[in-house]
C-alpha cells in the first residue's frame, strides 16, 4: 500500500515537472541567524506518547488551553501516526478549532479535512467531495499558503484534474505573496534554470525572503521554522550545503528553547565529521536536549556520565538518565537502562527488582526486544529453581524462540532434548540448534550440538555426527583452552606462535581460564612489563578470573605456603562472589586429612551451595562434617527437596539411587540429560547411577558413550577401567578393565602400572606373572618424577628379595637416588649419603656422604638423624662433637625413633652417675 502524502510537503511536487532539477546545482548563502540574547519562547514538541496519551484522555468538548497553532500541530501529528485511529478526534478538534481563534477561518477547515482525508488516502472522496475545487474557486482571495497547497493538489491531480500550468502559476502567485516554502521551491527551480515563465525574482532574493519569512514573530513555532532553515543548509536542496551555518541555526533554536535542536547540534559534535569537535558545545546542547526529555538525548547524555569520558564518571546521574528516558517507554532507552542494570546487579544487587521491571516493561512493548524473553526465563529459573521454575520459564523461552532469540532457542532446545523419547522429538530439538548455528551465526550451539549426539538422543551415541560437530567447532576455533600449571610453563619456556595467539584472542573474549593461563605464562616469560600491566588490568574485567588463577597456583603449589598462598586467592575470589570460588576452596581445604578449623571453613562454603542443589558441594559434605552427613543417603535426606527444585548434573545424580519408584528415577534420568555437558566424568557418573538403580543395560550404554570420549586420553582411560570394575562388577567387565589398563599403560599412564602392579601382584588371581611384575615396576620408576621416586624405590625395598633383586638389577639406583636426593626428598638423602658411604674410597667422597645425611635430617628426616648423630659421635665426614651427636640424637628421639630414644636415656644415665 502507498503511503499517503503530506499536504504540506505537496508543493515540492512541482519540481517532478522539472528531472533535470533533481541534479542542479544549489545555492551558495550566507544567511545567518542574528546576533542576540535569547530567552527560550519555543513550545517543544511533545513525545509522540505525550501527545497519545493527552489526546486519548481529551473529553471532545472543549479543546486545551494553548495557541491553536500548537493544537494544529498535534493533530497533524496523530494522522502521521495513526490517521484512521485518530480521525474522529482530528475531526472533532477541525470542528473546534474557529470556535477559538478568529485566524482559524473557513479556509483552514477545508484544508485540514483535505490533508486528512489525504492522510486517510481517500482521494476518490477528497475529489468527490469538492473540497479541492471550493478552495480554487476563491480564486485571489486564498492566502499564500492556501495558493501554495493549490500549487501542489493541480500538479499532482490530487482531489481534482491534473493541471500542472495552472499549477505553476498558482505557486508563482504563492511565492509573489511570501510564502516560504513557494519561494524555496521556485528558488531550486530557477537555479536549475527551471523557472516558470513570469517569475523574475533572483534565486538568492527569494531564498532570503523564505528564510525571513520564517524566522518571523517570535512566537512558540519559531524554533520549528528556524529548524527548517537549518536543515535547508544541512541538505542541500535548495541552498548550498553548509554545516557551520547548519549548527548555527540549530544552536539558535536551541537557546530559543527547542531541545531537539539541541539535539541537533550535539549530534553533529558526537559524529564530529560536519564540524570541528567542540566537547564543551557537545555538552552544553546535549544537557539542554537531555532537560527536554529527548529520550535519545537522555540516553547519549548518560553514556557520557557512564564512561566519563567528557565529565567525572557518575554513574548514579546516568542510571536517573536512563531511567528519565525510559520513563514514558521509549524502546531504546528502556533497553540501555537494561543493559546497564544488568550490568551493575552483581555489585549492586539492591538493582535486581528495577532491571527485573525494566525487563517487564520491554516485554509489554508492542515489538518487544527478542533477548527479553530469554532474560525473563533465567530469572524465573534462579528465582524458582531449574526443575520448579521450569514450565513458566518455557513458556517465555518459546516466545523467544519464536522471534529467533538464539539464546531462547538454546535453552529450550536443551529443556527438550532432555523430554525427547523419540528420535523424532530429538531431531525437533537438534534443528534448533542447527538453525542457531547456520542461521543466526552462533557458535556456542556447535558444543551443545556435540554433546546432543554424543550424549542426548534416545539412543545414543551418535558417532559421526558429534565428529561432525566437533570438526565445526575446530575449525571455527572456539574451544576454550584450559592447559595445565605444567603446559603453561612449558608454553613459557618454549612459545609457540599459534598456541600463544589462540591463548590470547580467547583471552580477548574474557575467558576466565584463559585469562588467568596468559597472565601465568607471562608471569614466568621475560616479556614486557607494560604487556603485564595491560592484561593484569584487563582481566580485572571480567569475573572468575582469581578463580582461575587460584586453581593454577594449587596445581603449582608444593610447598605449605605456596599452597597457602593459593587459598588466599581462593578466598579473595569468593568474597568477590566468584561463583565457583568457594566450592573450589572447600575441595582445597578437605584434601588431605583437613583438621576441625579447615573442615568448619569447608563447611560454611558448603552448606549454601548444597541448598541451591549443587551436586559437587553436597558430595564434599560427609568429608566437612561426617557426623551430620555420615553418607550420601544422609546428604540426599537433608537435601532433597533443594535437588528436586534445583539440583544440578551431580546433584541428580546422588539423588538417583535413593528416589522412591521408576517413575521419579524416569523424570530425573530427563532433567540429567537436559543438563549434562557431555563430558567423560559426567557419563562414568551416569553409568553408575543407572547400575544402582539396576538399569545394567543403561549402564552398558553410558559405559559405551565414555569410551568413545575417553579416546586415547590414558587418564580417563585408566578411570573407565575403574569404572567398569565398579559398576558393574564381573569377570566380562574385569577383561574389559584389564584391556584398558593394558592400553593406558601403552599411552605412558603411570597410574595404569600402578593398577596393573595391583593386578600381576594378586597370587590369588591367574593373572599373576612375577616377570610382568618386575618389568612394570622398572616403567613404574621411568614414569615417576624425581618427587616421587624415593617412594617407589622404597616400596620396591620392601619386596621379597627375589624380586627385589629382578627389579633392582635393572635399575641405575645410584643414579635415582641422587636425582630423587638432589630434588630435595629427605629420604632419598639418607639413601644417596649411605650409598656414598658405602663406596667411598676417599675423605672427600665420606665427608659428601656426611653432608648429605646432614641435609637429610635438616629436612626432617629421622634415620637420617640418628645416623647423623653416629657420625658425630665417631668423627665419620665431620669432626668429632659429642655435643653435635647428642642434639640430633634429641631430635630424632622427639620424633619418636626408638633408638635415638634408648641412646638418650643412655646418655641421661651417664650424666647422672657422674
Amino acid at each position: 500500500m502507498t503511503k499517503p502524502r503530506s499536504a504540506i510537503g505537496l508543493s515540492a511536487a512541482v519540481l517532478l515537472l522539472f528531472p533535470a532539477v533533481l541534479g542542479a546545482q544549489t545555492l551558495p548563502l550566507d544567511f545567518a541567524p542574528p546576533e542576540m540574547e535569547v530567552t527560550p519562547v519555543c513550545a517543544a514538541r511533545p513525545s509522540d506518547a505525550q501527545i497519545i496519551a493527552e489526546w486519548s484522555a481529551w473529553d471532545g468538548r472543549s479543546l486545551p488551553d494553548r495557541p491553536v497553532e500548537l493544537i494544529n500541530r498535534d493533530i497533524r501529528r496523530l494522522a502521521e501516526l495513526d490517521p484512521a485511529r485518530w480521525d474522529p478526534t482530528i475531526q472533532r478538534v477541525i470542528d473546534l478549532m474557529p470556535g477559538v481563534s478568529p485566524s482559524f477561518s473557513a479556509d483552514h477547515v477545508i484544508l485540514a479535512r483535505i490533508e486528512q482525508m489525504i492522510a486517510l488516502g481517500r482521494l476518490q472522496d477528497l475529489k468527490a467531495s469538492g473540497l479541492v475545487q471550493q478552495l480554487l474557486d476563491r480564486g485571489e482571495a486564498n492566502s499564500p499558503r492556501m495558493l501554495n497547497a493549490l500549487a501542489g493538489f493541480l500538479t499532482e491531480g490530487i482531489g481534482i484534474d491534473r493541471d500542472a500550468a495552472r499549477g505553476a502559476e498558482l505557486l508563482m502567485s504563492a511565492g509573489y505573496g511570501g510564502n516560504a516554502d513557494a519561494l524555496l521551491t521556485l528558488s531550486k527551480l530557477a537555479v536549475a534554470g527551471q523557472a516558470p515563465e513570469g517569475w523574475d525574482i533572483s534565486p538568492d532574493l527569494a531564498v532570503t525572503m523564505a528564510f525571513g519569512s520564517l524566522v518571523g514573530q517570535m512566537d512558540p513555532l519559531i524554533c520549528d521554522r528556524i529548524a527548517r532553515i537549518a536543515r535547508e543548509f544541512s541538505s542541500g536542496e535548495v541552498v548550498a550545503v553548509d554545516h557551520d551555518l547548519a549548527v548555527r541555526w540549530y544552536r539558535f533554536a536551541a537557546d530559543l528553547g527547542d531541545p531537539i535542536a539541541a539535539w541537533r547540534v550535539a549530534e553533529y559534535h558526537l559524529q564530529s565529521e560536519l564540524v570541528t569537535k567542540d566537547n564543551d558545545v557537545l555538552l552544553t546542547y546535549l544537557t539542554k536536549a537531555a532537560n527536554g526529555n529527548l529520550p535519545y538525548a537522555q540516553v547519549a547524555l548518560g553514556r557520557v556520565y557512564e564512561a566519563g569520558a567528557l565529565v567525572p564518571m557518575d554513574l548514579e546521574r546516568a542510571q536517573s538518565l536512563y531511567e528519565a528516558a525510559a520513563a514514558e517507554g521509549d524502546r531504546a532507552a528502556l533497553i540501555r537502562l537494561s543493559g546497564f542494570l544488568e550490568a551493575r546487579v552483581a555489585d549492586r544487587p539492591d538493582l535486581k527488582p528495577a532491571f527485573l521491571d525494566t525487563l517487564d516493561r520491554l516485554q509489554a512493548l508492542d515489538v518487544a526486544p527478542p533477548w527479553v524473553f530469554g532474560k525473563q526465563a533465567l530469572h524465573v529459573l534462579e528465582e524458582k529453581g531449574r526443575w520448579a521454575g521450569q514450565a513458566e520459564a518455557r513458556a517465555l523461552l518459546e516466545r523467544g524462540a519464536e522471534l529467533d532469540d538464539p539464546a531462547a532457542i538454546i535453552m529450550l532446545a536443551q529443556m527438550n532434548l532432555g523430554a525427547a523419547e523419540s528420535e523424532t522429538e530429538f531431531y525437533a530439538a537438534v534443528d534448533q540448534m542447527i538453525h542457531a548455528v547456520t542461521n543466526l551465526g552462533e557458535v556456542g550451539p556447535t558444543t551443545d550440538l556435540q554433546a546432543a549426539f554424543m550424549c542426548k538422543a534416545p539412543n545414543a551415541p551418535h558417532l559421526e555426527e558429534s565428529a561432525y560437530w566437533a570438526a565445526t567447532e575446530a575449525a571455527i576455533g572456539s574451544t576454550s583452552l584450559a592447559l595445565t600449571d605444567m603446559a603453561l610453563a612449558e608454553l613459557s619456556d618454549n612459545p609457540d606462535p599459534l598456541e600463544m595467539a589462540a591463548l590470547q584472542t580467547q583471552a580477548l573474549y574474557g575467558r576466565a581460564t584463559p585469562l588467568a593461563g596468559l597472565l601465568a605464562v607471562l608471569e614466568r616469560s621475560d616479556a614486557p612489563e607494560s604487556e603485564r600491566t595491560f592484561w593484569a588490568a584487563y582481566a580485572e574485567r571480567f569475573p572468575n578470573v582469581d578463580t582461575a588463577r587460584a586453581s593454577l597456583a594449587l596445581d603449582r603449589a608444593q610447598t605449605t605456603a605456596e599452597r597457602t598462598a593459593a587459598l588466599e586467592v581462593f578466598r579473595k575470589a569468593a568474597a568477590a562472589g566468584e561463583d565457583r570460588a568457594g566450592l573450589k576452596l572447600a575441595k582445597a581445604l578437605l584434601e588431605g586429612a583437613p583438621d576441625a578449623a579447615a573442615q568448619a571453613e569447608a563447611l560454611a562454603l558448603l552448606v549454601p551451595l548444597a541448598e541451591a542443589g549443587d551436586g559437587e558441594a553436597l558430595g564434599l559434605l560427609p568429608l566437612a562434617d561426617p557426623v551430620k552427613y555420615p553418607d550420601a543417603r544422609a546428604v540426599y535426606a537433608a537435601f532433597a527437596r533443594a535437588i528436586d527444585a534445583r539440583g544440578d548434573f551431580p546433584a541428580l545424580m546422588l539423588a538417583m539411587r535413593f528416589l522412591p519408584d521408576e517413575a521419579a528415577q524416569k523424570a530425573y534420568r530427563a532433567r540429567a540429560i537436559s543438563a549434562m555437558k557431555c563430558d567423560f566424568p559426567e557419563t562414568v557418573a551416569f553409568a553408575s547411577a543407572m547400575a544402582a538403580t539396576g538399569d545394567i543395560d543403561e549402564a552398558r550404554r553410558w559405559l559405551r558413550i565414555a569410551t568413545e570420549l575417553a579416546a586415547d586420553d590414558p587418564w580417563q582411560t585408566v578411570e573407565l577401567a575403574d569404572a567398569y570394575r565398579t559398576t558393574l562388577p564381573n569377570a566380562e567387565s574385569e577383561k574389559i578393565a584389564l584391556a584398558f589398563y593394558r592400553k593406558a599403560h601403552a599411552l605412558g599412564s603411570r597410574t595404569a602400572v600402578q593398577r596393573l602392579l595391583r593386578i600381576y601382584s594378586d597370587k590369588t588371581r591367574p593373572d599373576y606373572d612375577q616377570a610382568k611384575i618386575v618389568s612394570l615396576y622398572v616403567d613404574l620408576v621411568a614414569r615417576s618424577d624425581t618427587r616421587q621416586i624415593a617412594g617407589v624405590l622404597d616400596e620396591i625395598s620392601r619386596k621379597e628379595p627375589k624380586l627385589r633383586a629382578a627389579v633392582e638389577a635393572r635399575l641405575d639406583l645410584d643414579r635415582l637416588y641422587a636425582e630423587a636426593a638432589k630434588a630435595g626428598n629427605p629420604a632419598a638423602m639418607r639413601e644417596h649419603a649411605s650409598r656414598l658411604r658405602a663406596a667411598a674410597q676417599t675423605r672427600d667422597e665420606i665427608e659428601t656422604s656426611t653432608a648429605w645425611l646432614l641435609r637429610a635430617s635438616e629436612a626432617g628426616d629421622v634415620p637420617a638423624m640418628v645416623m647423623l648423630a653416629q657420625s658425630y659421635s665417631l668423627g665419620v665426614g665431620v669432626p668429632i662433637s659429642v655435643e653435635n651427636a647428642r642434639i640430633w640424637l634429641r631430635r630424632a628421639a622427639e620424633a619418636g625413633d626408638p633408638t635415638a630414644i634408648d641412646m638418650v636415656k643412655m646418655f641421661t644415665a651417664e650424666g647422672e652417675t657422674n
